[in-house]
């Protein structure tokens, strides 16, 4: 299963596509920034939230090192 890793996944259009890439076999990690954008977000087994702040460029880099998203 190919591995998707989408930052903002919890917002309008992030929302959208984590859908749409599930719908098409895709294993998704999303990010987000705050708890209360989470209700945006149909829960889903292939579907994992991380909450980061994009601006940490260390936090990030160690999210694509240990999720490898194709």
């Amino acid at each position: 299963m190919k591995k998707a890793l989408i930052t903002g996944a919890t917002g309008f259009a992030g929302s959208y596509l984590v859908d749409d890439l599930i719908e098409n076999g895709y294993k998704v990690v999303g990010t987000y920034l705050t708890d209360n954008s989470i209700k945006n977000v149909k829960k889903n087994e292939n579907l994992s939230l991380q909450k980061i702040d994009l601006l940490k460029e260390d936090v990030v880099n160690n999210l694509i090192e240990n999720e490898k998203p194709d």
